[in-house]
């Protein structure tokens, strides 16, 4: 090739350049003009009767919520059911989420990273978060508007909690052959053992972190520790039989009513039921002692 080849050569190398670089530079400007006041997850907002799956990744853990038989689950945990407060603030963050700008700092680290999919496991949005900005890659990085949590364990993205009972609801308890009750809530239920309070202060809100199809449960090397019956003024009876296994404790919960339990309370059972039949909760330690020792 002589020299004045070489130079035309050259030259149209240089303008091909020249006008890649131009039509990616406005390109990208219009991909950033296009998406302020757009939602975040516009992609999944506009798919929303077609959305499956959503993974949810923060700190090295992952959720992974799958819509089977119209009802979310969290597949990390035996696939059982997804947190309904949690999903429904999930799905206003979606919907309330807006691009406002370019970012003014980027952390080096992302806190959290949203993907959503369709049914036919086409991804909707890839979307990580840091403290202000979102982060679609890394020419597309922009500050938001609007608020969206995400707990830290996947266990909280489970339907919680397992009970939620307090005292003034209770009529009766039946533990170890023994039974206190009481006429009216102004009452007292007896309390020789001096462990009542702990009883109440634990199944006002108890929680688990993980759960287990009863088949998959081994009663034959778990231990009984103890079965509380506790039975409202409603009528709602929930037997909770504890167990330990390995130094851990888990829950079995059962619902069934009084002879005249009232409509709602029948409805309730109806409707929940699902929530606790079927299934073994894996609580913590604290908790697991506290029931395993109550005596009346």
């Amino acid at each position: 090739m002589n020299k004045k080849s070489t130079i035309v050569s050259l030259s149209i190398i240089a303008i091909s350049l020249l006008i890649w670089a131009t039509s990616a530079f406005f390109h990208n400007a219009k991909y950033f003009q296009k998406n302020i006041g757009d939602l975040v997850f516009r992609n999944t907002v506009e798919s929303t009767q077609n959305l499956q799956e959503i993974i949810i990744t923060q700190n090295e853990k992952t959720a992974t919520l799958v819509l089977e038989d119209s009802l979310w689950r969290v597949k990390e945990h035996n696939s059982y059911y997804a947190n309904y407060n949690l999903l429904i603030g999930l799905f206003n963050s979606f919907n309330t989420l807006y691009l406002s700008g370019q970012p003014t700092t980027i952390q080096d680290d992302t806190s959290f990273n949203i993907k959503t999919f369709d049914k036919s496991g086409d991804i909707l949005d890839d979307i990580s978060f840091d403290d202000k900005n979102v982060i679609y890659d890394d020419k597309n990085i922009f500050s938001y508007t609007g608020n969206i949590n995400i707990p830290e364990e996947t266990f909280s993205w489970l339907q919680q909690p397992l009970l939620n009972l307090e005292e003034r609801h209770v009529e009766s308890i039946n533990c170890q052959d023994k039974t206190t009750s009481r006429m009216s809530y102004t009452d007292k239920l007896i309390n020789n053992s001096g462990n009542k309070d702990k009883l109440f202060s634990t199944i006002i809100f108890l929680s688990f972190s993980d759960v287990l199809p009863k088949e998959d449960f081994d009663f034959q090397t778990a231990k009984l520790e103890n079965t509380i019956k506790l039975t409202t003024f409603e009528g709602l009876v929930i037997t909770l039989n504890i167990f330990s296994h390995e130094n851990e404790y888990f829950v079995e919960q059962k619902l069934s009513t009084t002879k005249l339990p009232t409509k709602a309370i029948n409805d309730y059972i109806e409707e929940n039921n699902f929530l606790y039949e079927g299934w073994i909760f894996k609580i913590s330690k604290p908790a697991g002692e506290v029931l395993s020792e109550y005596r009346i």
